[in-house]
């Protein structure tokens, strides 16, 4: 009795499962996800917990883009600092249609720039003094 069809038809079934499955698993992780979460109000942070201010670089017109500020400055110090090691994540919020916002030890401003700004802070204790 002579067979018809291939003999390793199942064999070629089996390879194409598992080549439809690589592929599938590639273009699910290759896929871009975005680098920054939103905690709160333009409060971001990456996938290595690093804080970020979200402002937008309008340098081009037509064609305005997110930026990602990852530093700040105190007013005294010439360094910038980054935003992580200042900003306390849970009481900070942005106050409401202004480019402040503040936690439980700073206030901090967003000087929004052509090319997208700079983040200041002061202590909330020096704010007091002066007032």
């Amino acid at each position: 009795m002579k067979k018809t069809g291939r003999p390793n038809q199942n064999y070629d079934n089996i390879k194409m499962k598992y080549l439809l499955l690589i592929l599938i698993f590639l273009f699910f992780s290759c896929h871009p996800q975005s680098e920054y979460v939103l905690i709160k109000d333009n409060l971001y942070r990456d996938n290595k917990n690093n804080l970020y201010i979200k402002t937008i670089d309008n340098v081009s017109e037509s064609n305005p883009k997110p930026k990602y500020i990852s530093e700040l400055y105190l007013l005294e110090k010439e360094d910038p600092t980054p935003i992580s090691q200042i900003v306390d994540r849970t009481p900070y919020h942005q106050i409401e249609k202004t480019n402040y916002s503040k936690d439980k030890k700073y206030v901090y401003f967003l000087r929004e720039t052509l090319e997208g700004g700079f983040f200041m802070y002061w202590s909330l204790f020096l704010i007091i003094l002066v007032f």
